[in-house]
């Protein structure tokens, strides 16, 4: 999402040369662990406004948290999904991967809750018609 090109009016939540980025437009926290390609991943990115502190997580572990040096300024913009676009009209650098899931939450989340959303419970493939779960919990 982004408003205007200007520091902390654009909100970017992205992968870029394997690493996730936070960025408020110059205001950026950079994941210090390198994401493997070809793999799933859990990302949460979160903004704790009263703190101004943001944090990303990378399969339900903190790997970069940063104090913002202001809040976030965007009130209004586009939002795009798998593309940057910081100019209203013609999106560029798409994602190549693939995305399931997105949500967006009005509050921080707690530490223990992301690791709860990015734990497995249970994987059902069903490419080889059985019904066991082929996670670490074999739930038939």
């Amino acid at each position: 999402m982004c408003e205007s090109v200007t520091q902390r009016r654009c909100l970017y939540l992205m992968i870029r040369n394997n690493a996730s980025y936070f960025a408020f437009f110059f205001d950026d926290c950079v994941s210090s662990a390198i994401v493997p390609t070809y793999q799933w991943h859990h990302f949460s990115f979160v903004y704790d406004y009263s703190l101004m502190t943001q944090s990303i997580y990378v399969n339900g572990i903190l790997t970069c948290t940063k104090g913002a040096s202001g809040p976030f300024l965007g009130n209004s913009g586009a939002i795009t999904i798998g593309a940057i676009n910081n100019t209203g009209s013609t999106p560029f650098h798409f994602w190549t991967g693939y995305l399931d899931d997105v949500q967006y939450v009005s509050r921080a989340k707690t530490a223990n809750e992301i690791l709860d959303d990015a734990t497995l419970v249970a994987y059902y493939s069903f490419d080889n018609g059985s019904l066991f779960d082929r996670g670490p919990n074999r739930i038939n």
